[in-house]
Order: C-alpha cells, then sequence, then structure tokens
C-alpha cells in the first residue's frame, strides 16, 4: 500500500524526475547502499570516449591542467 500511495501522490515542484523514479523503484530501501547490478562482488565496468577540445590553461608551478572535452558517443 505505501508503494501505492507514494506513486498516486502528486510531485512536489523541487523533486525531480530521476529522483521520483529512484523513490518509486527503491522506496523500502536505503538509497546510498543499492547497487542494481546483477553480482554486487564484481566491479562494474565503464568505457566512454572523449574528445580533447581545447587546452585551457596550464600551471606547471601547481601541475595542473585546465582542458575543455566532449564526451562522444
Amino acid at each position: 500500500i505505501q508503494g501505492a500511495l507514494s506513486i498516486s501522490r502528486p510531485p512536489q515542484l523541487n523533486e525531480t524526475d530521476e529522483f521520483r523514479l529512484m523513490q518509486m523503484l527503491f522506496g523500502g530501501y536505503n538509497i546510498s547502499s543499492v547497487r542494481p547490478v546483477k553480482n554486487s562482488t564484481k566491479p562494474v565496468k565503464v568505457e566512454f570516449q572523449m574528445r580533447l577540445s581545447r587546452l585551457v590553461k596550464v600551471n606547471s608551478r601547481e601541475m595542473t591542467l585546465v582542458t575543455d572535452v566532449w564526451i562522444t558517443q
């Protein structure tokens, strides 16, 4: 009944769609400890590509580098 009530209530103005979805899916769980994976003992492999767009700033004293990049799909 609790899950049905949370679905039927009107959304709050400050709640995002993602937040409401997480509440509907994991309402009875501690969300910070949930890992939605098949095997929670194995790491999740994530791959992505990015393209260096611009070298913005190099600071050799602080050993920092600021860049603009694009995440490609």
